[in-house]
C-alpha cells in the first residue's frame, strides 16, 4: 500500500497559562497528569449531564498543553472550554498547529529521520498523526515527496474501523463517553476528582448497567447524517448514527450507537436507507 499523507481537517486549540493544567484537570475527562511530551490521551468536554459537547485528543507540545478538535465542532468546543475559565488564569490560542495523517506501511521509519523539536509524532493503531506549525509540516512533505490531500475521508473510515467515534455539530451534546467506549480507551479517569460531568460519568461507571453497544455498520441511502435515527423493521427506534464517513456515492461506514446488542443483521433509517451490521465494539 502506497504512504498516503492527509492535511487533517482539526483545529488545534492551545490551552496556557500558569492555571492551564489545573483548570483542564477540572474540566476534561482525562487525566492531564498524565499527559507529556511523549503521551497524548483522548479526552472529552461534557455538560453537567455528562453528554459529550467535544471530543479529540490532549497532548504537550513543548511546554504547552492542546486540545486537537474536529475543525466542525471547534467552536462549540472554544465556547464550551470558555465559559469555564472565567475564574482562571488560562488563555486560548487556535491555528498555531496543524497536523497531518500517515497511513501505510513502515511509515516510520520512513518519517523519523526528519523529525526534529518542532514537529510532535502521535502513533495511532497503524497509522501517525504529526503536529507541528504549518510551514515546518510543509518542509517535511517535500523532503519525503509527500503530495497532501485534503480529503479526510480515508482517515475518517480508519477512525471508524477503530471504533474511533468523532462528534459533528449534529451529535453535539448527544452522548456519553460511555457510548463510545471512552472508558476503554483511557480517555476518562475515574481517580483524578471532579470534572465537569463527573458524577455522571462515575455513576454509569459504578453503579449503572450499560445495555447500549457501539456498533460498526454499512449504511446504503442517500440520506444518512449523523444523529439519524435507526429503525427496525417495525419502526421501532433501535439506536442512532454517532459518525459517518463516505465510502462511495449512497454507502457509509458508520459507527452506532443501539439500545442492546443486535439481533439482526439489517436495519433501516427511519428517513429510508438498509444498515446492516459489520462488527459489535462491546459484546
Amino acid at each position: 500500500m502506497p504512504i498516503l499523507a492527509i492535511a487533517l481537517q482539526k483545529t488545534h486549540i492551545k490551552i496556557s497559562g500558569p492555571d492551564a493544567r489545573k483548570f483542564l484537570q477540572g474540566q476534561l475527562s482525562c487525566d492531564i497528569n498524565e499527559i507529556t511530551p511523549t503521551q497524548s490521551r483522548l479526552a472529552a468536554h461534557c455538560n453537567a449531564k455528562g453528554r459529550m459537547i467535544s471530543l479529540g485528543r490532549v497532548y504537550q507540545y513543548q511546554d504547552s498543553i492542546y486540545f486537537a478538535v474536529p475543525q466542525s465542532i471547534a467552536k462549540a468546543a472554544l465556547d464550551h472550554l470558555k465559559h469555564y475559565a472565567m475564574f482562571s488564569k488560562v488563555s486560548f490560542v487556535e491555528k498555531e498547529l496543524q497536523s497531518i495523517g500517515i497511513i501505510g506501511q513502515n511509515a516510520k521509519a520512513m518519517i523519523e529521520p526528519h523529525l526534529n523539536e518542532n514537529l510532535l509524532l502521535i502513533e495511532l493503531s497503524g497509522r501517525l498523526e504529526i503536529i507541528g506549525p504549518s510551514d515546518k509540516l510543509d518542509e517535511l512533505a517535500q523532503k519525503l515527496n509527500f503530495s497532501l490531500s485534503d480529503d479526510n475521508t480515508l482517515w475518517e473510515i480508519a477512525d471508524i474501523q477503530d471504533g474511533l467515534a468523532f462528534l459533528s455539530p449534529e451529535t453535539v451534546g448527544k452522548f456519553l463517553p460511555h457510548d463510545i467506549n471512552l472508558p476503554l480507551l483511557n480517555g476518562v479517569s475515574f481517580n483524578k476528582g471532579c470534572y465537569i460531568g463527573q458524577e455522571i460519568i462515575a455513576r454509569m461507571q459504578f453503579l449503572g448497567k450499560l445495555k447500549t453497544k457501539l456498533v460498526l455498520v454499512e449504511v446504503h441511502t442517500e440520506g444518512s447524517q449523523p444523529g439519524s435515527n435507526i429503525v427496525d423493521s417495525e419502526q421501532k427506534s433501535q439506536g442512532e448514527i454517532i459518525c459517518q464517513a463516505s465510502i462511495k456515492p449512497g454507502q457509509y461506514l458508520a459507527l452506532a450507537l443501539f439500545k442492546q446488542a443486535p439481533d439482526l443483521n439489517t436495519y433501516y433509517l427511519e428517513n429510508q436507507g438498509q444498515v446492516n451490521i459489520k462488527k459489535l465494539f462491546n459484546p
